[in-house]
This record gives structure tokens, C-alpha cells and sequence, in this order.
């Protein structure tokens, strides 16, 4: 999560699941990151879309803190391809949307949980970054369909057969369970902050799978836990807290998922006090996005 409070935990039989790049660096993935300087002109999304990565992929890659703005000469990472997917033959169900005034790509791709890259392979677009109003655009199905996790980055076949990754598994269950969190949502969430890698940390210093900050796991062990000692650095533990925060979450916001996850990322008081920053809304569609094929 992005600042202040915890992270999650998940468990799903997640059958029929195939190989496909992550948004965050997988477990076991050999992919290779490119690196790219910034030109005169580029945008975030346009460069993502070039690269086949999604604009959120390199915010988080290159820890932007505002992924409106970056810099000519800035030298970026790009990571593994995400596999995108045309309308046709996704087995998904594909809609038609009309694009009112003010609206862009980003905007509407975080809307119906899809990426930016999604819509310019399924309406052949040149230019990511103009949209015209009134204009009509397919959105895709790959999403929605059973086998879209490919499209969307999931875990690879390799990761799901590992012993780790049976272990995980195993640990999602128990705990998603134990807490009354739904399970797609909380492998969804843990898979888009970590790409459940345990070794990963931030800048901020969040650890682990749920990315848990150094505050909120201070505040899961004395509050939630009444006193525990649970080791985020620990896989196990760290799902279980995780597990356990986005359940206090998810009571806090009314049972409305949507917001837990806002507030997940961005905070609950600043979500309630604020509303949901831009990037929260893109973070809540992406996970909301695994979601629906987990």
C-alpha cells in the first residue's frame, strides 16, 4: 500500500491459470527490463503503450510519485510486456462506449478495468493521448473471460506449481478465510502490490507480500492482533496481517470492496476526507481488474 496502513492476504484455487509477464516482477520470471529516456512529448501512457507495459506498471517499475509528470532526459525501467489481448476471440464479452467530452484514455480504461494499452490494440489508435469526443471505442472482454489473467499479467503456471506458490496458496486460504475477506480480491490485491514476492521492499520501506508499511504492521500486531508479534518478512505472517488489515478495512468502509482497496492504497481517513486520489482509482480498477478472472 502506499502510505501508512496495511496490505493483505488472499487464497483461491486459481486453476487453468497460464503463464503471462507481471505488472510487478514475478517470482521465477526471467523477462529482462529495458531502459528508455524520456523525449520531447512523452507521456507515461504513451511510452507504456509503445512498450506494451501499462502506464501504472512504470509509475510503480520507477517509483514516480506523480505519474502525471515526468521528465525529458529522465531515464526510465521498463518492465516485462504485458500480453495484451484484441476483442476477437478473447472469449470475453466486449462493449461499446461513446467518449464524452473531457475524457481520456486512462480515465476510461480505469473505469471498466482494462489497461491503456487494451483499448489502443482493440481500436487500432495511433496516438494514446488523443481521444476525441463522441468517438466510439471497444472495451475488450479479455478482462472478464477465464483465461484474461494472461492478458492482465497473472501468475505463471510455474509460480502457482512451485512449492512457494502452493504454500501461498495454502496461507490465502486459511487466513481469507479465518478474516472474512473474499479471496479473488485479496490474491488480486497482494498480486498487484508485490507479485507475491515476500523479499520485495519498498522505499518507504513496506515489506513483503501485502507491502506492509513499518506503521501498519506495528498497528495490526498491538491493535488488530491484540499484542502479537507476527514478522512480516515472514510469508505466513505477512499474509495473515495483511489478511487481517483488509478485513478491518472492508468493516470500516460499509463492506463497500471498492473503498477497502482505496483505502488500502491511499489511506481510509484520507479516502473519506478526500476521495479517492486519480492513481487510487487506477489502483482500485486494476486490482478490482484480477479480480474478476482470480
Amino acid at each position: 500500500m502506499r502510505r501508512g496502513v496495511g496490505r493483505s492476504v488472499l487464497g483461491l484455487s486459481v486453476l487453468g491459470l497460464v503463464a503471462g509477464a507481471g505488472l510487478a516482477v514475478g517470482l521465477g520470471s526471467a523477462a529482462q527490463a529495458d531502459q528508455v529516456t524520456v523525449r520531447g512529448g512523452d507521456t507515461l501512457t504513451a511510452i507504456a503503450v509503445r512498450y506494451g507495459t501499462t502506464s501504472w506498471a512504470l509509475a510503480r517499475a520507477n517509483r514516480l510519485p506523480d505519474a502525471n509528470h515526468i521528465e525529458i532526459g529522465q531515464r526510465l525501467t521498463v518492465p516485462s510486456p504485458v500480453q495484451v489481448s484484441r476483442a476477437a476471440g478473447t472469449g470475453g464479452v466486449s462493449r461499446r462506449v461513446t467518449v464524452a467530452r473531457g475524457q481520456t484514455l486512462s480515465a476510461i480504461a480505469s473505469h471498466y478495468g482494462v489497461t491503456v494499452a487494451q483499448l489502443v490494440a482493440a481500436n487500432d489508435i495511433a496516438n494514446p493521448d488523443r481521444v476525441e469526443a463522441g468517438s466510439t471505442l471497444v472495451i475488450p472482454g479479455a478482462v472478464a473471460s477465464s483465461s484474461g489473467l494472461t492478458s492482465l499479467g497473472g501468475p505463471s503456471a510455474a509460480v502457482l506449481d512451485s512449492s512457494y506458490g502452493r504454500g501461498l496458496l495454502a496461507d490465502f486460504s486459511y487466513w481469507s478465510a479465518h478474516y472474512g475477506v473474499p479471496v479473488n480480491v485479496l490474491e488480486a490485491l497482494t498480486w498487484w502490490e508485490s507479485g507475491w514476492n515476500n523479499a520485495e521492499v519498498s522505499a518507504t520501506g513496506a515489506v513483503g507480500i501485502g507491502q506492509l508499511e513499518p506503521a501498519t504492521v506495528a498497528y495490526v500486531n498491538t491493535v488488530l492482533l491484540g499484542g502479537a508479534d507476527l514478522n512480516p518478512r515472514v510469508a505466513s505472517d505477512n499474509i495473515r496481517m495483511t489478511a487481517a488489515f483488509l478485513a478491518h478495512l472492508i468493516s470500516h468502509s460499509g463492506g463497500n470492496l471498492s473503498l477497502a482497496v482505496a483505502a488500502y492504497y491511499q489511506g481510509l481517513a484520507s479516502v473519506q476526507a478526500r476521495g479517492e486520489y486519480h492513481v487510487t482509482a487506477h489502483y482500485v480498477a486494476g486490482v478490482m481488474a484480477y479480480a474478476r478472472v482470480f
